[in-house]
């Protein structure tokens, strides 16, 4: 039988080559924490590792537009909250006016009072966010929502629509505060006719009522003021479990990134441990096939003939 010495020389040199390339891939495992170096070492463990990463980036634009929601929002409510004060202070004021200890030149003193307070209302449904946005336009966020015509009257020209934010598969939550459903009208009763006034009209009726001294319009002022008020209670239920939707959302998606994480960190990171082993394992091998060359080495075919 014919033995080859090259041949056993390359089969002892491919041994130890691979051997080398197990050890160097296993330091690098330890040095890098990546169980996998290159796509090629377990390309189904690659790509699932991709499918992770993707549904993890899609986790982080949900938590980012959670967070843009609740900025919104607490924009909203911080105006709707100021506004609900301002009308409160102008209820205080109506019932000094209607008041029959009220004299006339106080009435009219407290009537500046409120025309300022009106001001400062409008000026509250003109809200803008930190990016310079009406927060009460609807989805025309661009647009000054409560604009006020050449006689001062106001009117709502923003949108009925809302801006809906993906936070969650298949989930949405609306943001774009439509100004006519948080600054509401009340509905007028006039000889048995109901009709719609809208919330800065109600307020400016009040004081023309009470610069001619009309008691029947005060009166009536002062009734409408308490409908404009639940109308801003209403808006602040709205806000508040909106708000405390997203706070509900931004745990699912924390718990839902944390399980993708802990899924990838299994298949990418390393197991010191087995890593540990397995290079202590190879380091062996690599002995064994270095001792078994240096043997074959030694050997001649006058050797083997003996």
């Amino acid at each position: 039988m014919a033995i080859s010495t090259n041949y056993a020389f390359g089969v002892a040199v491919t041994q130890m080559q691979d051997v080398q390339v197990r050890i160097t891939k296993t330091q690098s495992q330890l040095a890098t924490g990546n169980a996998i170096a290159n796509p090629s070492d377990n390309p189904d463990a690659n790509a699932s590792m991709q499918r992770l990463q993707t549904a993890l980036n899609r986790q982080a634009a949900y938590g980012e537009s959670l967070t843009q929601a609740d900025n919104r929002l607490a924009n909203q409510e911080a105006s709707v909250s100021a506004a609900s004060n301002v009308l409160i202070r102008i209820k205080e004021l109506t019932v000094q006016v209607v008041s029959d200890t009220t004299s006339p030149q106080d009435r009219q003193n407290i009537n500046i009072e409120i025309k300022t307070l009106r001001d400062q209302l409008l000026s509250l449904a003109n809200t803008r966010d930190e990016s310079g946005n009406f927060v009460f336009g609807g989805a025309r966020t661009g647009t000054v929502p409560f604009q006020a015509d050449v006689e001062g009257a106001v009117s709502y020209v923003g949108d009925q629509s809302q801006v809906d934010i993906a936070i969650g598969d298949q989930r949405h939550v609306s943001v774009g505060g439509v100004g006519s459903k948080v600054f509401t009208g009340v509905a007028r009763d006039n000889s048995g006719v109901n009709t719609g006034i809208g919330f800065f009209q109600a307020i400016d009726d009040l004081t023309k009522a009470i610069d001619s001294g009309n008691g029947a319009n005060m009166q009536r002022g002062l009734g409408e003021v308490d409908v404009l008020q639940s109308g801003f209670s209403h808006a602040l239920a709205q806000i508040g479990a909106d708000r405390n939707g997203i706070e509900q959302q931004k745990s699912i998606i924390d718990a839902t990134t944390l399980r993708l994480q802990t899924t990838l960190s299994g298949i990418k990171d390393t197991d010191y441990t087995v890593a540990a082993t397995d290079l202590q394992k190879q380091m062996l091998s690599l002995q064994a096939a270095q001792s078994s060359f240096a043997q074959t080495a030694k050997m001649s075919l006058f050797d083997f003939i003996k």
